[in-house]
């Protein structure tokens, strides 16, 4: 059950990747540090129930809480270094409260660059913002989970447990590409909690978000492919850590926006429970930039 669960919520993630992005191309670019997206749905009031949304503004240091640049030293094309882009941080959050009591609360620390010469900074925030936007909605699936747990603890006699989730960012700078890895911890309110995560990459200078394929200057049938071959060259590897079917669950659970930059190479990733128990963890596949294909 708790498979299906967060198979489910990886979809919901993909759907928040979806309504961020903003299309676009490039070719292969890419530099910076760890390991690897959220929910989304329809926000709305219940009729007779209260729920509420909220924003917060928390500047940040660039590099500094909600962030931290890469450490690789190239500079981006034409008169770009990567140490000029600068960002802060903004709080968003969304709520639902139902017979006076608090059942969910969704937060994320959205990035927002500061305007900076070359970078499309104003068509990146647009793609940021709709992505936190979806991230913190509230859905009527989920005041329906969270009502129906509700309830039952009443008839328990217990004390009901917040269903919340909440997502902080890391930045990820190489050349002309800037990557947000965001992790978000999520639980519905029972003792264990999922780690999940999800990335956005863009063309600083076009603003255009990028999927691998654009990336790698390769077709969406190419990168998915290569993110196939990847994995399965994984899962070969030490098959017992993974599902006995996870070679056939890779053409669905996979992503071509399931990537970020480091310094060490570009990194794939599939969340928990996507091909592997949770004692396994986030599954990860790091190729050095001189190993990408041409």
């Amino acid at each position: 059950m708790k498979r299906k669960v967060l198979i489910f919520t990886s979809l919901l993630l993909l759907l928040a990747l979806l309504a961020a992005c903003s299309g676009g191309g490039g070719g292969k670019t890419g530099e910076s540090d760890t390991d690897a997206p959220v929910g989304t749905g329809e926000a709305g009031t219940e009729p007779g129930k209260e729920s509420e949304t909220n924003e917060e503004t928390s500047p940040t240091a660039s590099g500094e809480s909600t962030g931290e640049t890469g450490d690789g030293t190239e500079e981006p094309g034409g008169n770009l270094p990567s140490a000029e882009v600068t960002w802060t941080a903004k709080g968003i959050r969304d709520s639902y409260t139902y017979e006076g009591t608090q059942l969910i609360l969704n937060a994320v620390n959205c990035p927002v660059l500061n305007p900076t010469p070359g970078v499309k900074a104003e068509e990146i925030n647009a793609s940021l913002l709709a992505f936190c936007d979806a991230y913190v909605a509230v859905s009527s699936s989920d005041k329906a989970a969270a009502r129906e747990d509700y309830n039952t603890a009443e008839e328990d006699g217990r004390d009901f447990e917040l269903h919340e989730k909440a997502a902080d960012f890391t930045v990820y700078l190489r050349e002309n590409v800037i990557s947000f890895l965001f992790t978000s911890t999520e639980s519905s309110g029972g003792a264990d909690s999922a780690v999940l995560y999800s990335a956005l990459n863009f063309d600083l200078t076009t603003g255009a978000q990028l999927t691998l394929g654009d990336y790698l200057g390769k077709s969406s049938s190419f990168a998915e492919s290569y993110i196939i071959d990847a994995f399965t060259a994984l899962i070969k590897k030490n098959p017992s850590h993974f599902y006995d079917d996870a070679l056939q669950l890779l053409p669905d659970v996979i992503s071509d926006g399931n990537f970020y930059l480091t310094k060490d190479g570009l990194v794939l990733f599939l969340n928990t429970y996507a091909i592997a128990p949770n004692i396994e963890g986030t599954q990860t596949v790091t190729v050095s930039y001189a190993s990408l294909p041409e």
